[in-house]
């Protein structure tokens, strides 16, 4: 009977201390989050890509898709190419300029999302003086690449 009741006591102080250890956590980390968006954070809403093609899907094959990280040196270039497939990007951290053939440039800053040309010849160039960390969903089939080089 002894056993039972230390034991019950040990489990009242460890909630006890638990408690206040959480309060004392809210207290001082809490505050902070009050006002924040509640719900998802919507990055990206379009029917067309940046330089006003109509988004459409690859007919042939299953789906396929992939999600990379991209990542440009600060002046890093990449070598022309175009993708077959829709490609949806988010710019996590730095800048990127992307010349997109007879069409013009168009540049992306950390936070903003887009959606890539579509069998368009382009070149991407880090503008910024940090690494420029761009989120790559390929949308694509398996029977597509999702970049082809020029």
């Amino acid at each position: 009977m002894e056993f039972k009741r230390k034991k019950w006591l040990y489990v009242i102080m460890v909630t006890l201390v638990l408690s206040f250890l959480c309060g004392s956590l809210y207290a001082i980390h809490g505050p902070r989050y009050e006002g924040l968006k509640q719900g998802p954070e919507q990055l990206l809403e379009t029917s067309e890509t940046v330089i006003g093609q109509p988004l459409t899907y690859p007919g042939d094959g299953l789906a396929k898709i992939t999600a990379v990280i991209v990542t440009l040196a600060p002046g890093e270039k990449t070598k022309v190419h175009k993708h077959p497939v829709p490609l949806f990007g988010y710019v996590i951290s730095g800048e990127l300029e992307v010349e997109y053939e007879g069409k013009g440039t168009k540049r992306f800053a950390a936070g903003e999302g887009f959606m890539e040309a579509i069998d368009w010849w382009h070149k991407g160039k880090n503008t910024g003086d940090v690494p420029a960390r761009v989120l790559a969903v390929y949308m694509g089939s398996e029977k597509l690449p999702n970049v082809i080089p020029k």
